[in-house]
């Protein structure tokens, strides 16, 4: 009898904890599980699990459950705006957390500058172009956001730029932009407007270095794709 009664959830969250403290990493998780314990810190008293399978249902993945809005977390049945609001500020902490690493890197280690890039554009559903400031020695000073947009239609405000470099005191400049469509590839109109970006700053000794389209998971270079000569002298 005392079986039959027995809660069938009754130390699930321990033995949950239990296996990621001994497997050290979420490989043997699935997402549901993973956003069940995501949980664990906003419901105490309840099991998250069909909560977690619901999010899961909404937005088809983790990942994108990571990166909606607090409204679109709201409207999922079971949520509250605690909650909504304590997973996007996880989803900020790591995108803050990228961008601060990328700049504690340097040109010369090209493959992770590039990739801590990346993840700085995480969840990102606007289109947004991020110039990244190097100095003499190629160290990362700072990025910033210069425009949203289409990358060629986007209001780029030249002597922003300008201002930027000459304020950080660097020579050299990385811009990359994000295709919210999922698709790396450089439309002409991106290829023909870097270079005409290149042209015009060199004007004020300032020089590209390369420029990179960025999706959720991959980055194209130009410069290693060679589909724009950075080198520009006119």
């Amino acid at each position: 009898m005392d079986n039959e009664n027995k809660n069938p959830h009754e130390g699930h969250r321990e033995r949950m904890r239990n296996r990621f403290e001994q497997a050290k990493d979420l490989s043997s998780f699935s997402e549901h599980e993973v956003a069940e314990m995501l949980l664990y810190p906003y419901v105490s008293r309840k099991n998250t699990n069909e909560l977690a399978h619901a999010l899961i249902e909404r937005f088809h993945s983790l990942e994108r459950v990571l990166g909606a809005s607090i409204e679109e977390l709201e409207s999922v049945e079971g949520m509250n705006h605690n909650i909504a609001v304590s997973i996007s500020f996880i989803r900020q902490m790591m995108i803050y957390t990228y961008k601060k690493n990328a700049e504690m890197l340097t040109f010369n280690n090209k493959d992770e500058l590039y990739k801590a890039v990346m993840r700085s554009f995480l969840w990102e559903p606007k289109e947004k172009v991020r110039a990244i400031l190097l100095s003499n020695a190629l160290q990362v000073i700072k990025s910033e956001v210069i425009a949203t947009g289409d990358f060629y239609k986007a209001e780029i405000d030249l002597s922003l730029l300008v201002r930027l470099t000459l304020n950080s005191k660097c020579n050299y400049v990385i811009l990359a932009h994000n295709h919210p469509n999922g698709s790396c590839i450089p439309s002409e109109q991106d290829i023909i407007f870097t270079e005409k970006l290149c042209r015009k700053l060199r004007e004020y000794g300032i020089k590209i270095l390369d420029h990179l389209i960025i999706t959720d998971n991959k980055y194209l270079s130009m410069s290693d794709t060679m589909m724009v000569e950075f080198n520009i002298n006119d």
